[in-house]
């Protein structure tokens, strides 16, 4: 076409005068475009999902926008501070338009139906809302509206009619200076009304279907972590003034909540002040459904955290998630809202994550300051405060495969689930959510061996055990024949193996009157370490091969469990190895207690020297290498159930290797039993100071470096 125009300078000129008419024609198309609509093509933010490590992971797209309607596009006007939605059981949805005080209805296409905005009581009496925070619709019945700044709840109809005023319970029941400020409510399908109160730490309040006041539900509690112990420990060293000023630990409040189906209430707060059960499901009694499993760690949702695991600094301010509401749709997926970063979190009922998307931005899709969330169907809506609109976003054919795939494992039908999960695969490899699904259903069907593979895959060991579980009892009934006759071998080998040995020894006895303690000889201090001890003690020549021998098979046994555990005991990557790492945890640690040992006891008068200190040392820990070996290799044979097996083979390994040391330097230094305890403990306390006095000298170094380099860099800058 090119070609042709330049040949012919008419149709150039032709073409030439046709494209302003052109641009024109598109801008008249955009201008008459719904602002609702534009660009909502496009997907301006980039999903992600964090992995088992708690890394994030690209994810392709599970939800796009639709489109952003401000409330001139929904044919009510300006919209001022909304901030709460709810969708009722017939697709219509209610807005609460806080800064115009009135509640919008409308329809599913987004349409205005009516407003609610003047009221009238029972007697005539008309009356208006000040700033309605939160709205909630019971099925066929009356609409109930947080009026926060006239401190009362509302229970109406959708025409108006106020029929109930609730206001602030008691002071004998709330306190004194207790402030009834409704931001949310909530009823559930008995009719107890849930209240949220800015400010208040206590929990929501209950109130029954009379209005009469309940109580308090479900507070959060203060953790009892390293924080609030060193606050404690400080308080033994504060007068009594001191003690009067500190900060009070209490619980923070809610900043949102959200009812399900079966009536069991979902509660968020702002992780920056809840580092762990950011999003809580409530039983009936109060108390946190979705708890930490600390056997699951390092799986940050199985821990009870939740939002971005990462948090982000700028110009010296954390910018960590900040949940500001939580909406549970009918099939009991969670999504929660991020004001800081404008993201929502999607979580299923297993509060595993699904998807991470939106953002904050200019565009459909990203926010401004987002305020309310809820979903319609398999849409979710999220209102704006800052740009007074409406945003919706639907499923992608990815975000309905996995829906599809977990809702059909939820209800049984694990055939089903396994092909919407193979189609995920298919676009996104590496989605962990997807192989632990197949690993669930694969597992339910009996195909242990899939659910493995697929399970170590979504890096679950808690679901390869299981697997593992019915893997191996399998086997076992399919082989026990050849097993039992592999066992009677192997126990007859060792056997045969234990005669010659002693065999070998008595004759090597019997050459030498002795044995030569340079040699693997110096093991026997592991079974006579008081008389093998005093006996090194007395020899000018030192064991050469043994001792080393033994610290290097301690560092080496760490590689080996590091890298061979099996993955129904670890959440380690084997391409993470660090091997100055482990040497700083094994050898240094040897390095750093022989040294200590020595130092104090030489303080003490002890006799024994650093060489025979560190002989004594190595020989010990053989007990505890070989435990680990065989510890190592038992994860291969049982499961996380049997995991008391591999602490009592590591325990005993541990506890010999401390008897032989303790017994070993008791003779070596010609100490008491209590003077050899007591020089222990001093030993592991300059062994502490050994490890401060590294890090600061690492960190002066640090600052050295660093120095130099600003250093460096003004000079380039003022002469280069």
């Amino acid at each position: 076409m090119t070609g042709r125009l330049d040949g012919n300078p008419v149709k150039r000129l032709r073409f030439m005068a046709v494209l302003p008419l052109a641009a024109l024609l598109s801008a008249l198309l955009l201008a008459f475009q719904s602002p609702a609509i534009l660009h909502a093509e496009s997907i301006p933010y980039r999903s992600y999902i964090y992995n088992a490590f708690g890394d994030p992971v690209a994810s392709p797209d599970g939800y796009r926008p639709t489109g952003a309607w401000t409330g001139t596009d929904l044919g009510a006007g300006p919209l001022k501070e909304p901030s709460d939605l709810f969708v009722a059981e017939d697709g219509r949805i209610f807005l609460a338009d806080t800064g115009n005080g009135r509640i919008l209805v409308l329809d599913r296409n987004l349409s205005l139906v009516h407003e609610i905005k003047d009221l009238v009581h029972p007697d005539g009496t008309a009356d208006t809302m000040a700033s309605p925070t939160g709205v909630w619709k019971v099925p066929s019945g009356p609409l109930f509206v947080a009026d926060r700044d006239n401190r009362r709840i509302l229970r109406m109809t959708e025409e108006g009619e106020i029929l109930q005023v609730i206001v602030s319970p008691p002071a004998e029941e709330v306190g004194e200076n207790f402030l009834f400020q409704p931001t949310k409510v909530a009823v559930d399908g008995t009719g107890i009304l849930y209240v949220m109160i800015a400010g208040l730490y206590r929990g929501a309040l209950q109130f029954d279907r009379d209005g009469s006041f309940l109580g308090f539900f479900g507070s959060n509690t203060v953790g009892g972590g390293v924080l609030t112990l060193l606050q404690r420990f400080n308080l033994l060293f504060m007068t009594r003034i001191q003690r009067d000023k500190q900060w009070r630990s209490i619980p923070q409040e809610f900043s949102n909540f959200d009812l399900d189906a079966r009536n069991f209430l979902y509660t968020c707060s702002p992780s920056l002040t809840v580092p762990i059960g950011q999003i809580r499901k409530m039983n009936f009694a109060g108390s946190n459904i979705y708890r930490g499993d600390t056997t699951a760690a390092p799986v940050a949702w199985n821990r009870g955290q939740y939002g971005d695991l990462q948090s982000a600094w700028v110009r010296g301010t954390e910018i960590a998630t900040t949940f500001v509401d939580l909406d549970v749709d009918a099939n009991g997926f969670v999504n929660a809202l991020d004001a800081t970063r404008g993201r929502i979190f999607q979580y299923d009922g297993e509060t595993t994550p699904t998807f991470i998307f939106g953002g904050i931005g200019d565009q459909v899709g990203t926010f401004g300051r987002p305020s309310a969330i809820e979903t319609s169907g398999d849409t979710i809506l999220v209102l704006d405060a800052a740009r007074n609109s409406l945003t919706r976003f639907e499923p992608t054919p990815l975000g309905r495969q996995v829906r599809e795939a977990i809702l059909a494992f939820r209800d049984g039908r694990y055939i089903e689930s396994i092909e919407p999960w193979l189609q995920v695969l298919k676009t996104h490899t590496n989605y962990e959510p997807a192989h632990v699904g197949l690993g669930k259903a694969y597992f339910q069907m009996g195909r242990y061996e899939d659910a493995m593979a697929h399970f170590e895959l979504g890096n679950d060991p808690v679901g390869r055990s299981q697997a593992f579980q019915g893997y191996r009892a399998r086997f076992v009934t399919d082989h026990f024949p050849l097993l039992a006759a592999l066992f009677a071998a192997g126990a007859a080998g060792l056997w045969a193996l234990a005669r010659a040995f002693a065999r070998w020894k008595r004759k090597r006895l019997a050459g030498t009157g002795t044995e030569r303690l340079s040699g693997l000889g110096s093991l026997r201090l592991l079974l006579h370490p008081l008389a093998e001890a005093e006996s090194l003690r007395s020899r000018t020549r030192l064991p050469r091969l043994a001792p080393w021998m033994g610290i290097g098979f301690f560092f080496l046994s760490a590689i080996v469990e590091y890298q061979l555990t099996s993955r129904n005991f670890t959440y380690t990557r084997a391409e993470s190895l660090n091997l100055l790492l482990l040497a700083a945890r094994t050898l240094l640690v040897v390095v750093l207690f022989v040294t200590a040992n020595w130092s104090v006891s030489t303080l003490l008068e002890g006799k024994g020297t650093i060489g025979r200190i560190a002989a004594c040392t190595g020989i010990a820990l053989v007990p505890a290498s070989l435990a680990s070996l065989a510890a190592t290799g038992l994860t291969h044979l049982v499961t996380m159930d049997e995991a008391a097996i591999l602490s009592l083979v590591r325990l005993a390994g541990s506890g010999w290797s401390v008897l032989v040391l303790v017994l070993a330097l008791l003779s070596l230094h010609e100490f008491t039993l209590p003077r050899t305890l007591a020089s222990l403990a001093l030993t592991g306390f300059a062994l502490l100071v050994q490890v401060f006095l590294i890090f600061l000298f690492f960190s002066l170094v640090q600052e050295m470096l660093s120095f130099f380099q600003i250093i460096s860099f003004e000079i380039s800058l003022r002469f280069l």
